[in-house]
């Protein structure tokens, strides 16, 4: 299985518009992808419950590292 990540937390606008890339993703390859999203923690509900998203990621988690 190969692994996607989306990084893309700046802004609600952002988010919204890059959506529809995991779902063509997910769609249009006949090789199985996991999709990983990053997203600043005030916007993850956004992408909660999107059946093309596997994995969201909080980048206040992973920016000291």
């Amino acid at each position: 299985m190969k692994k996607v990540l989306i990084i893309r937390g700046s802004a609600i606008g952002d988010i919204v518009e890059c959506l529809p890339v995991a779902s063509a993703i997910k769609n249009n390859f006949d090789e199985e992808f996991e999709i990983h999203w990053m997203v600043r923690r005030k916007f993850k509900k956004i992408l909660e419950g999107n059946r093309f998203i596997d994995k969201i990621l909080c980048y206040e988690d992973y920016k000291d590292l």
